[in-house]
């Protein structure tokens, strides 16, 4: 029976869905030496790790490597967790890696990596978020321990910094399976007391089993969504958890923590004093100044010659009146003259200067112009208007041109 030719890239791909497939090499942790270790230009971290027997590569994408806080060197031994699947144009096995850790680092620092890894991409670690707290918070929700010296010394650090402050204890257990849950219930209740402004989640210090609690992924996210400002503060300085890099603050010590939340009262005070004595500084200053330039004004006051300044405006104000009564004079002869002009012109159009060289104006009776002899047959009669007076005659009849004239 003959079988069929299979193509290169057909088993490549074959082979890739056979590992991706498989649960284990989904989500594997894989220790060995760096032989040989490349950053390229994109951004990517390529290596390759070995041991007695064989060697595997290894590629750890550009948004890991940048949140690595481990980075190794050729000839370490370190362990990687990632995904193992097959590189199908070169058609070969290597692990995408996500996280790098020195070898011999306990499951709890490996699990921790991994989750720091994941949120950090996610954002709950991003500084833009973070809110600032309140000043002077009059009431301070407090999750930890009621038995433990934490809640003790969060007391007596409020209460001689900033006595004005109310602390409410939401007491939890801070250790053991189920601390976490505990936890993200005693922070669920301080959010619903009304008036409370900033809470602090805090524990002393333990070794990393001890403080496992607060690495947990539901109390990162319950801290992350909490509507109140979050401050942190498990174990000592040097301890890191997950609840520090979510929360809206990390203090190093529960003692610190206490110390961030609230002034102090001394300080107040002695801020106070010193703008009091800056206040009072300025206010002097700024009586100096106004007292100077008032005593400039008086200076440059007295130094103006009064007389002077008078007998300039007199003589300019004289001088106006003369323009004004020269412009005056101007208007009315000219004023005259153009008056004297229209009586000659209405004089000229004046018709009794027509009358007087024998003509008359021809009306009837009743004051109409009569301008032909048709009008006049119908008139009847008629008034001859002339220069010194009008006399009234009668129609009889048409005349020829010459009719009328002496002999």
């Amino acid at each position: 029976m003959t079988r069929p030719i299979v193509p290169v890239g057909l088993v490549a791909s074959y082979v890739a869905q056979v590992l991706d497939g498989d649960e284990l090499l989904a989500d594997l942790w894989v220790g060995g030496e760096v032989s040989r270790i490349f950053a390229a230009a994109s951004g990517h971290l390529y290596l390759t790790l070995k041991d007695s027997d064989t060697s595997l590569k290894v590629m750890m994408p550009r948004s890991s490597a940048g949140r690595q806080r481990y980075l190794p060197q050729p000839g370490e031994a370190i362990v990687a967790h990632g995904r193992v699947a097959v590189y199908e144009r070169d058609g070969t096995i290597q692990l995408y890696a996500d996280v790098f850790q020195p070898a011999g680092a306990g499951e709890l620092a490996l699990q921790f990596e991994r989750l720091r890894l994941r949120l950090e991409a996610e954002g709950l670690f991003d500084i833009s978020r973070k809110r600032p707290l309140p000043v002077a918070p009059r009431v301070i929700g407090v999750a930890t321990s009621a038995q433990g010296a934490v809640w003790h010394d969060i007391r007596q650090v409020v209460g001689r910094r900033f006595p004005l402050a109310r602390l409410v204890l939401a007491p939890t257990p801070v250790q053991g399976q189920g601390a976490p849950a505990a936890v993200i219930a005693a922070i669920g209740r301080l959010q619903g007391i009304p008036g409370v402004e900033v809470i602090i989640v805090a524990r002393g210090g333990g070794s990393p089993e001890d403080l496992a609690a607060f690495n947990d992924e539901a109390l990162a996210r319950a801290i992350f969504a909490s509507p109140v400002p979050v401050i942190s503060a498990i174990g000592h300085e040097t301890d890191w958890s997950i609840s520090d890099w979510v929360a809206d603050l990390r203090a190093a010590t529960p003692t610190a923590a206490a110390e961030l939340a609230v002034p102090s009262l001394m300080d107040i005070a002695a801020d106070l004093a010193t703008l009091d004595v800056r206040l009072e500084r300025a206010a002097v200053a700024a009586v100096r100044a106004h007292r100077s330039r008032l005593a400039s004004a008086e200076s440059r006051f007295l130094r103006i010659d009064h007389a002077a300044s008078v007998g300039a405006a007199r003589d300019h104000l004289h001088g106006l009146v003369e323009r004004l009564t020269r412009v005056a004079r101007d208007a009315i002869r000219d004023g005259r003259t153009r008056v004297e002009r229209s009586a000659w012109a209405l004089d000229l159009l004046d018709p009794r200067h027509v009358l007087s060289r024998g003509y008359a104006a021809v009306s009837t009776g009743a004051g109409s112009p009569v301008s032909s002899a048709s009008m006049a047959r119908r008139a009847g009669s008629m008034v001859l208007t002339f220069g010194d007076g009008g006399v009234a005659v009668a129609v009889h009849g048409d005349v020829t041109a010459h009719e009328g004239r002496e002999e």
